[in-house]
């Protein structure tokens, strides 16, 4: 029985790793997006940022757009949104602030989306979602499950 759990284990571990890997790859990787050969009005955006605004972190990284100032992660907890983008003002790295936007959420009695924002400017995509971190924190309970058996 012993064998079979480390059998189950292991198959785990590896689908779990090349889910990890491939769906990483994905979010960093795009080929279609070259900031640095931009040629519309503001050629001098070289930083590359998500854009997307979901529910959650895991299912807010679709889009990209070309930056010359920063990307931001906002989140508004009141309405339970997170909003990637950039900023054309440039924030300090690793920065976090309180902002209000202009956003009017239509299924909020036209609220504004508001919330904590955190910015970057370090590397493309630098506000990405953090998936990574949610895909360990599984395998781990995923383990003790397992071991718990």
């Amino acid at each position: 029985m012993e064998g079979f759990s480390i059998v189950r284990l292991a198959v785990f571990a590896i689908v779990f790793a090349e889910f990890s890997f491939r769906s990483s790859l994905a979010a960093i990787n795009n080929p279609w997006v070259n900031c640095s050969a931009s040629v519309d009005e503001d050629a001098s955006a070289t930083l590359l940022c998500h854009t997307c605004m979901g529910g959650d972190s895991e299912g807010c990284n679709g889009g990209a757009t070309c930056c010359t100032g920063s990307c931001f992660k906002l989140i508004d907890e009141e309405h339970d949104i997170v909003a990637r983008g950039c900023r054309n003002e440039s924030q300090e790295d690793g920065s976090v602030s309180s902002w209000v936007t202009n956003v009017k959420l239509y299924w909020g009695n036209n609220e504004l989306l508001q919330g904590r924002a955190y910015y970057c400017n370090n590397e493309n995509y630098c506000n990405r979602g953090s998936s990574l971190i949610a895909s360990v924190i599984l395998l781990l309970v995923t383990l003790g499950i397992l071991k718990a058996r």
